[in-house]
C-alpha cells in the first residue's frame, strides 16, 4: 500500500479503531470518525472503511450506498455487534465487501487481515477494470457536458494518432468534422436530458496526421454518479468498414447495370445473390429467389453439366469456363444462355460455390441457324456447279486437239476442283465447330501428339514426321485441341511434295507451347496477317480455311496462335496454352488422353 493511504474507521468504538492503528504500519493511516456526516466528508483518498452497524445519523448500511455512488474501488468492511443471515443478506445487497460480527472476530489482528484482504480485492477488481479498459481495441473517454474530454483510454492513439495526453481538456467537437458536429452536440445533449437515451453515431474524425477517420460512438451519460459526472462513450475507428461498404453498394450498382444475369449459388447450388436483371428475366422478386435452389430456372440435365464444370474447375487451374444452357422464367419460354462461370473460394481457398453471367444468345443462335442455311445451300448449289463445270471441261479436252486449248481447259479443271475442295473443308469446318464447347479441362498434350503422329505416319509413308516431346504436357484446353494441332500437321503434309514435319513441345512454368514445322513453300504472308487479325477477308483456297480452325479452337482454349517461318524455309506455327495440372481418374492414376479430350 502507498503511503498516505487512508482506512477509515466509522463508530464509537475508540478502542476497537486503536487496536487496527496499532496493527497498521507506516504505509497505512488509521482514522476514526462518529457519524454518517463526517465519514461521507472524508473519503477523498480513504482506500477502506470499517464500519459499525449501529452509527448516531444513521446506519452503516447507509455509508455504504452513498459511497458505492460515488466510489466503486473503496473496501467497505461492515462490523455489527450480533451477526444474522438476514443481515448479511442485506449487507451484500448494499455493497459490503466484508460482513464481520463482532463475536467472531479473534482479536486486532484478526480484524485487520480481514481489512486488508478487502483491500487487495477492491484493487485486483479496480486493476482488472483498467487493464481491460487499456487493452481494448476501442477508446474509452468521459466526456464533460461541455464536451470537454475529462478522460480517455490509451487506444485513442492507434485509433486517431494522438497520445491521450494532447485531447484530455480539449473539447471533443474540436477534432471532429465541421459537417458533423451539430449532429454529435444534438446526440449528446439529448443523452444529458435523458439518462435512458444511449447515444450511437457514426461520423468524421480529425487524425494526427491530417487526414480524417470514420468513427462509431456509443455510450450514455451518468450525470447522477458523482463518479463520473458525464458521459461514457466506446470510440471505434469504422474507417475500412465504411469504405468496403461503399465499395460494395459501388460493385451492386455496376452489376444493376449490367444487361446480363450476374448470379452467385453455393455449394448446394442455392442462389447467394441476383442483379436486377436476373431476377427480371426469371420474374421473381429478390425474396423469392435467394435462398432457392437453381433449379427454379434451370433444368436438372444443365444443372448436371455445371456441376461437371466446376469439378473440371476444381482439378485444374482454370478460373473460368463456359457452357451453354437455357435459363426457365417463371413465365414464358426457355431463352438459350451463354454461363460464363467462375469459382466462389473464401480467404483460405475453399471452395464455396459459384458465380456466373448468363448471356441471352438467342439472337446470335438466329443468325447462326440462319447462316447455316444459306451456307449450305450455298455449297450445295457450289458443289453441284463444279461437278458440271467438271465433267463438261472433260467431254470438251476429248474433242479437242489444241494444246492452247488444252492448257485452257486444264486451267478450268484445276480451279473447279479447288472451288470444291474449298466447299467441302467448309463442310467439315461446320461439323466440327456444331460440336463447339468452351468448357477447359486439363488435357495430356504430349500422349495426344504421339497418338496423332503415329497414325498420320501409317497413313502418309512418303511424309518424314519428326517429334520431340516430353513424356506428359498438361494443358488447359477444349476438347477440340486435337482437331486444331491435327489439322497443322495435316496441313505440312498435304501442302509439300516431299513432306518433312517436325513436331515439338516446350514445357515452361505457366504455359506449354506446341510447335509444328516443315520445309514447304510456307503460308502466305496474306493469309498470315489475315488469320492473326480476326479480320472477315475471303480465302482463296481451302488451307485458309483450316488456318481459321486452328485459330478458333485455340482461342477458345485461352491459347494463343503465332505464324512463322522455320528455319528450312517452310511454315512455322506455335500454339501456346495454360499449363495444368494433371487429371485423376478414380484410381489414382492420370486420366489418358482419349479421356481427357473428351
Amino acid at each position: 500500500m502507498n503511503a498516505g493511504r487512508v482506512v477509515l474507521y466509522v463508530g464509537a468504538d475508540e478502542e476497537r479503531a486503536a487496536s487496527l492503528r496499532g496493527e497498521s504500519d507506516d504505509a497505512t493511516v488509521v482514522e476514526r470518525v462518529a457519524t454518517v456526516a463526517e465519514a461521507t466528508e472524508r473519503l477523498d483518498d480513504v482506500v477502506s472503511v470499517v464500519s459499525e452497524a449501529t452509527l448516531a445519523d444513521g446506519t452503516g448500511l447507509d455509508l455504504c450506498r452513498t459511497i458505492r455512488t460515488r466510489y466503486d474501488d473503496v473496501a467497505f468492511v461492515l462490523v455489527p455487534e450480533t451477526g444474522s443471515d438476514e443481515g448479511a443478506r442485506r449487507a451484500v445487497s448494499a455493497g459490503v465487501d466484508e460482513y464481520v460480527p463482532a463475536g467472531t472476530i479473534d482479536g486486532p489482528a484478526d480484524l485487520w487481515s480481514v481489512v486488508l484482504d478487502a483491500i487487495e480485492r477492491a484493487c485486483d477488481e479496480q486493476r482488472r477494470y483498467r487493464k481491460l479498459v487499456e487493452q481494448t481495441t476501442d477508446a474509452i473517454a468521459i466526456v464533460d457536458p461541455d464536451t470537454t474530454i475529462r478522460y480517455v483510454s490509451p487506444g485513442i492513439e492507434e485509433i486517431l494518432g494522438y497520445p491521450p495526453a494532447e485531447l484530455v481538456g480539449r473539447r471533443g467537437t474540436e477534432i471532429v468534422h465541421p459537417e458533423y458536429r451539430e449532429q454529435v452536440l444534438e446526440r449528446l445533449a439529448a443523452s444529458l436530458a435523458d439518462p435512458e437515451e444511449s447515444i450511437g453515431l457514426v461520423y468524421r474524425a480529425e487524425h494526427a496526421d491530417g487526414g480524417y477517420r470514420w468513427l462509431e460512438t456509443r455510450g450514455r451519460s451518468y450525470l447522477d454518479d458523482p463518479a463520473i459526472a458525464g458521459t461514457v462513450v466506446s470510440i471505434r475507428d469504422v474507417t475500412e468498414r465504411r469504405e468496403r461498404k461503399r465499395e460494395l453498394e459501388l460493385y451492386e450498382n455496376m452489376l444493376n447495370t449490367v444487361p446480363d444475369c450476374v448470379y452467385a449459388v453455393d455449394e448446394d447450388g442455392n442462389f447467394l445473390a441476383a442483379n436486377e436483371t436476373a431476377l427480371e428475366t426469371v420474374g421473381a422478386p429478390e425474396s423469392d429467389v435467394i435462398g432457392s435452389h437453381a433449379s427454379i430456372c434451370m433444368t436438372e440435365h444443365d444443372i448436371e453439366r455445371g456441376r461437371d464444370l466446376i469439378r473440371d474447375l476444381l482439378e485444374s487451374d482454370a478460373e473460368k469456363a463456359i457452357y451453354e444452357m437455357d435459363l426457365h422464367p417463371i413465365e414464358g419460354e426457355p431463352i438459350p444462355a451463354e454461363n460464363h462461370v467462375a469459382l466462389l473460394t473464401d480467404e483460405d481457398g475453399r471452395f464455396r460455390g459459384s458465380v456466373g453471367v448468363l448471356r441471352d444468345v438467342s439472337d446470335r443462335l438466329e443468325r447462326e441457324r440462319r447462316l447455316t442455311v444459306l451456307n449450305r445451300a450455298l455449297r450445295h448449289d457450289l458443289r453441284n456447279s463444279m461437278h458440271v463445270v467438271m465433267a463438261n471441261a472433260e467431254l470438251i479436252r476429248h474433242s479437242v486437239s489444241d494444246p492452247a486449248a488444252q492448257a485452257k481447259l486444264d486451267t478450268i479443271v484445276e480451279r473447279a476442283e479447288q472451288i470444291d475442295s474449298l466447299s467441302e473443308k467448309a463442310r467439315e469446318i461446320e461439323q466440327t465447330l456444331g460440336h463447339r464447347e468452351r468448357t477447359r479441362r486439363s488435357i495430356d498434350l504430349a500422349a495426344l501428339l504421339s497418338d496423332q503422329i503415329e497414325r498420320f505416319r501409317t497413313a502418309h509413308p512418303e511424309a518424314t514426321v519428326e517429334a520431340d516431346l516430353p513424356d506428359h504436357a498438361w494443358v488447359a484446353a477444349t476438347g477440340l485441341i486435337d482437331t486444331a494441332v491435327e489439322n497443322l500437321i495435316e496441313n505440312s503434309i498435304q501442302h509439300t511434295d516431299e513432306p518433312r514435319v517436325r513436331v515439338s513441345l516446350a514445357v515452361e512454368d505457366d504455359t506449354v507451347t506446341v510447335s509444328v514445322a516443315d520445309d514447304g513453300p510456307g503460308i502466305p504472308e496474306k493469309e498470315r496477317r489475315v488469320v492473326g487479325k480476326g479480320s472477315e477477308t475471303p480465302l482463296d483456297h481451302a488451307s485458309g480455311l483450316g488456318l481459321w480452325l486452328v485459330t478458333w479452337i485455340t482461342r477458345d482454349s485461352g491459347g494463343e496462335v503465332a505464324f512463322e517461318t522455320s528455319e528450312d524455309g517452310g511454315s512455322l506455327v506455335r500454339i501456346r496454352l495454360d499449363r495444368a495440372n494433371p487429371r485423376v481418374d478414380g484410381d489414382g492414376g492420370p486420366a489418358s488422353a482419349d479421356e481427357a479430350s473428351e
